[in-house]
């Protein structure tokens, strides 16, 4: 549920930075839908690492420095792997964003979300999360697929085009 949640939610915010920063709207995600599973991936791992982390908060600020670095080199790479390309930006001042998103998450967000789940019905919840999971899985496999397909018709040109010079 977490993850259906913050790759919703991760996506709006990525949609409204990318707005403010380039006066233009993209899709920015493998999927079609109005999700991503690199925000979802993100936030859950925080979450994960923050049940070790002693409760101080420049130890949450660490965690989220680390966990964010090592979702998002995933992420680049992982996408390196299908499409060929270098598709993802490391911008410096993610990392520090990292820390303070996981600090936002531990002390405010994940907080607020916990009491707001808990007075959902089991039901709705379950209806909520089918619907996600049928729309997320569809998309992500094709998301996928036109990545790989991008890839091999980047092969074919570079191909072609050395065939060409000799």
């Amino acid at each position: 549920m977490l993850f259906s949640i913050y790759s919703v939610l991760g996506w709006c915010i990525n949609m409204c930075v990318y707005y403010l920063i380039e006066k233009r709207i993209d899709r920015r995600s493998i999927c079609r839908g109005p999700y991503s599973a690199a925000f979802g991936i993100g936030a859950v791992a925080m979450i994960i690492c923050n049940v070790a982390t002693p409760k101080y908060i420049s130890a949450i600020f660490g965690v989220g420095v680390v966990a964010g670095v090592v979702v998002q080199a995933t992420a680049a790479l992982v996408i390196r792997v299908l499409s060929g390309k270098w598709l993802i930006a490391h911008k410096w001042y993610l990392i520090p964003l990292f820390g303070i998103a996981n600090v936002l998450l531990f002390y405010q967000v994940q907080p607020f979300i916990g009491a707001v789940l808990g007075r959902v019905s089991p039901w709705i919840k379950l209806v909520i999360l089918l619907v996600f999971w049928m729309s997320f899985i569809p998309d992500l496999i094709d998301g996928i697929c036109k990545m790989i397909d991008f890839k091999k018709k980047q092969n074919n040109v570079t191909g072609e085009s050395v065939n060409v010079k000799v």
